[in-house]
């Protein structure tokens, strides 16, 4: 038995996914048809970066805790300041550009940034063969018409033919992948396809083509990890769906609750938590305000974030 795949936005039909059975290629992210309705997200819930973190979401999501978090921030800030805000590990930045648009009608001057470590992907064509990899090299994907095999995760016993074109794959990667040179796209500026003597690149959005579309003074875009501190402190963070124990040691959540108080201001505002069910959007969430000796919480929704116990508070609010 064997799977082939979709490589051309035309053969994204419902008979053509019921017949090939397969991947689609990450490369249509590139195409404009990518912005079709649903096909953005078709691709995205196939999509296995190397972590293993997911990446998907949808419209809507974090509806009932905007709403929340607005009621929060309202108490904390003037409506009439400047108010920085920082939403990190955004994945495909559907729920980023919908918090925005709530957060300027209480806050006009707010100034957003949606971040996560990895915005795009690289597609590197040599020959018949494509290779979809992360920034920093690592494949995820490889595609030869008519196949589309993940370089993730190892495909079932039951198609022997998939699992060998990906072990062919990876044999070959180990082979090629020195003469490969990835420039550093830090956004969507510049070229998007870079010519090499060995290799074609191109560069795969990772984000909706209607988030990028919002791009803006007010609206700006970067890659960043939640293990980083910022340059420059702001007044609001959010990490919702990133700091969860199935992703992360103790030791590497440690180290993002550190990150996040450096990157906020005294008395800025922290937003954690995750979704723990998706339909209807259920969350375990808490809302911080930074203090000069520890966190006071500010809300709880449901029993809070699971990393609360990491995080030191001085003031215990009533659960909401």
């Amino acid at each position: 038995m064997l799977k082939i795949g979709i490589w051309r936005p035309d053969q994204d039909t419902p008979a053509q996914r019921w017949w090939r059975r397969g991947s689609i290629a990450a490369s249509i992210l590139a195409d404009d048809a990518c912005a079709a309705p649903g096909r953005f997200e078709r691709i995205m819930q196939q999509i296995s970066l190397s972590n293993r973190v997911a990446r998907t979401t949808f419209p809507g999501r974090f509806a009932a805790l905007n709403e929340s978090v607005q009621t929060c921030l309202e108490s904390v800030f003037r409506p009439d300041q400047e108010l920085v805000v920082e939403d990190w590990a955004v994945s495909s930045g559907t729920t980023a550009a919908e918090w925005f648009t709530r957060l300027k009608a209480g806050f006009p001057r707010v100034r957003f940034t949606a971040s996560d470590a990895a915005l795009y992907l690289v597609e590197a064509r040599r020959g018949d063969d494509t290779y979809i990899l992360q920034p920093d090299g690592t494949p995820i994907q490889y595609v030869r018409p008519p196949f589309v095999v993940s370089l993730v995760r190892k495909h079932n016993w039951l198609y022997p033919v998939n699992r060998l074109v990906q072990e062919r794959a990876l044999r070959e990667w180990e082979r090629i992948a020195s003469q490969l040179e990835i420039p550093e796209w830090q956004d969507f500026s510049g070229p998007a396809v870079v010519k090499q003597p060995a290799f074609e690149l191109r560069r795969l959005p990772l984000l909706h083509p209607a988030v990028l579309a919002l791009r803006s003074e007010a609206f700006q875009i970067r890659r960043h990890s939640v293990f980083s501190a910022l340059s420059a402190p702001v007044d609001v963070i959010r990490t919702m769906n990133i700091l969860n124990r199935a992703y992360f040691s103790e030791a590497q959540l440690r180290d993002a609750v550190e990150a996040v108080e450096r990157s906020l201001k005294p008395g800025g505002v922290w937003i954690v938590g995750r979704t723990v069910i998706e339909q209807p959007p259920q969350h375990e969430a808490t809302v911080y305000r930074k203090l000069a000796s520890g966190w006071e919480p500010l809300l709880r929704i449901g029993p809070g974030s699971e990393v609360e116990p990491l995080v030191q508070t001085t003031i215990h609010s009533s659960e909401s």
